[in-house]
């Protein structure tokens, strides 16, 4: 199964260089979202005023269309997946000729370049409309809308109305400080400037565009709100409570625990946790050499699922198994959880439930905090089919395996 590609942080392609106040050093125009009256269109990026130099893609992706057009000369459009499973698109014109370094892309071809976060896609020009020599850059969420039917991209009144609802007219939906009609952001494009500089670390990728939370489960999966008073649990020790694991299949570091912390020094004022119902819980830690691919095994699924699904690149942990019976009137199961980050952004250390082959993200280094925790917090399935589900759960590191994280868990029940 092929690894994904996620752009997980964002870096403006050139040097910062706006149209400027020399003395003071202030922006006073980048030109994004400025209606011109000559071209009868909104400016929908912005335009970076340079000399002859490489242009960088602004984050992983993959190129899917290039070619040249009369109005933006040179041009490279690039597909950039998110962590939450949606994409983002840029576009780079006006590049030299001869330039461009992922060839001629046609589009619908299918054909994907694969590119890197700084990878060079050309060099800043002045081919197409524009009579300074400079690099222009749009972020879209609208995809191949980019590109008008025909030989190339345009601005927006070229759109008909079908690249965003606030392009259906001329009409401006903002003023500049120099009572300038602009477009606003917010329709489906971004300004670059602004989106960039608010994306430029992995944390705040992920603030933004993060897969995890009980919330984000597959389709076919309902996760409750809470649990409700009547759950009860059928299984013999529902809170590990003899301090046994032998209900359960496990891999890795997983043992039984009456308090437990596993940032220690890294975190002083993170007190032990303590079980949130009896006196134990389990411990899972990625404090062992258990590879990604083994915990996928147990939990019976494909190589590479979990870094799909969760757009990160684990590489140990641990992980448990067992099958639960829902049978009579019951349809849903609940359990208690604590994840307890022992790393720090970039090292997004990762919690996961697995039911049926279905990968629920329960949290991460990104939403807990470097050093951080969950607390104890309550999820689970509801709206299951009556019968055997195989259900499983694991904590990894992701990006290396230096500093151990751990999930707690405890109190299953069934409603």
């Amino acid at each position: 199964m092929p690894q994904p590609h996620i752009a997980t942080k964002f870096q403006h392609p050139v040097e910062e260089r706006f149209i400027l106040e020399y003395e003071s050093g202030e922006i006073i125009e980048n030109n994004f979202g400025q209606y011109f009256p000559a071209l009868d269109a909104y400016h929908l990026g912005d335009d970076y005023f340079v000399g002859e130099v490489e242009v960088g893609v602004i984050a992983n992706g993959y190129a899917i269309e290039s070619g040249k057009n009369a109005g933006f000369g040179n041009y490279v459009v690039v597909r950039h997946d998110m962590p939450n499973g949606t994409s983002l698109y840029s576009l780079y014109a006006h590049l030299k000729d001869g330039t461009v370094t992922v060839g001629e892309i046609e589009k619908g071809s299918g054909i994907e370049v694969k590119v890197d976060i700084g990878d060079t896609l050309g060099i800043a020009g002045r081919t197409g409309e524009g009579a300074n020599q400079h690099l222009h850059l749009e972020i879209s969420d609208y995809g191949d809308r980019f590109t008008l039917e025909g030989p190339g991209i345009d601005y927006a009144n070229g759109y008909d109305g079908a690249y965003s609802p606030a392009f259906a007219s001329p009409d401006a939906v903002a003023e500049s400080a120099d009572e300038l009609d602009i477009l606003a952001p917010g329709y489906g494009i971004y300004d670059p400037s602004v989106f960039i500089d608010s994306h430029d670390t992995t944390g705040k990728v992920m603030q933004a565009f993060a897969p995890s939370g009980p919330t984000m489960s597959s389709n076919d999966l309902d996760i409750p709100d809470n649990r409700p008073e009547s759950a009860r649990s059928d299984f013999v020790d529902p809170g590990f409570e003899d301090g046994s694991l032998s209900d359960w299949q496990t891999l890795g570091s997983v043992t039984v625990e009456s308090r437990f912390d596993i940032d220690g020094d890294l975190n002083q004022s993170d007190l032990p946790t303590e079980a949130s119902e009896g006196s134990n819980f389990a411990v899972l830690t990625t404090g062992t050499q258990t590879s990604v691919s083994e915990i996928e095994a147990l939990l019976g699924l494909g190589e590479g699922a979990i870094a799909e699904r969760t757009g990160t690149n684990p590489t140990v942990g641990s992980a448990i198994t067992r099958e639960i019976e829902i049978s009579g009137g019951q349809d849903s199961f609940y359990f208690d959880f604590y994840f307890d980050s022992g790393d720090y952004d970039p090292f997004n250390d990762l919690a996961i439930l697995v039911i049926d082959g279905q990968i629920v993200p329960l949290s991460d280094v990104f939403v807990a905090g470097d050093f951080g925790d969950t607390g104890w917090t309550n999820t689970g399935v509801t709206q299951l089919e009556r019968g055997t589900h195989q259900v499983g759960l694991a904590v990894l590191d992701s990006e290396d395996d230096l500093f151990p994280s751990a999930l707690y868990v405890d109190d299953f029940v069934f409603g």
